[in-house]
């Protein structure tokens, strides 16, 4: 409900919305090579900040959350922090978004 109007009914995974956390790395890191990594274990990736050196990623299970920690371990690239971040109405209408488009 928005402004009392009904802008969705069902549930998260319906509309495609999954948690969403940001990743500090202390280390400099092939972002690319990265996101490569991240998309074959189906973790999409969102906005990458060059000068927090940190990625906000969505992950749908907590065993991606492993793989992407496996990643960090393998490579050597100490995490700083893990923040998950909210779902706010501005993540939901960009959901809604892209269900109009498909």
């Amino acid at each position: 409900m928005e402004s009392g109007k009904k802008i969705f009914e069902g549930s998260k995974e319906q509309l495609n919305i999954y948690p969403k956390y940001k990743i500090y790395i202390k280390d400099l890191f092939d972002v690319q090579e990265f996101r490569n990594y991240l998309l074959q274990e189906n973790i999409i990736s969102f906005k990458y900040d060059q000068n927090e050196n940190s990625l906000v990623i969505a992950a749908q299970t907590y065993r991606q959350i492993n793989y992407l920690f496996l990643y960090l371990i393998k490579k050597n690239l100490p995490l700083i922090n893990l923040v998950k971040l909210p779902i706010n109405m501005e993540s939901i209408h960009k959901a809604l978004e892209s269900r109009k488009s498909n």
